[in-house]
C-alpha cells in the first residue's frame, strides 16, 4: 500500500510538471500568434509598439 502511495505521489508531480509545461506552451503559441498578428499588420517592425 505504501508502495502505491509513493507511486500516486510520483505520478501527481509529473502531471504537475505537464501541466506547468502545457501552460508554457500556450503562452509561447499566444505570443507566436500576437507576433503574427503584429506582422500581418504591418506594424511589427516598428521599434515603439504598444503594450
Amino acid at each position: 500500500m505504501e508502495q502505491l502511495a509513493g507511486a500516486l505521489e510520483q505520478l501527481a508531480y509529473v502531471v504537475e510538471q505537464l501541466a506547468h509545461a502545457v501552460q508554457q506552451l500556450a503562452y509561447t503559441v499566444q505570443q507566436l500568434a500576437h507576433a503574427a498578428q503584429q506582422l500581418s499588420c504591418g506594424t511589427g517592425l516598428l521599434p515603439d509598439l504598444p503594450g
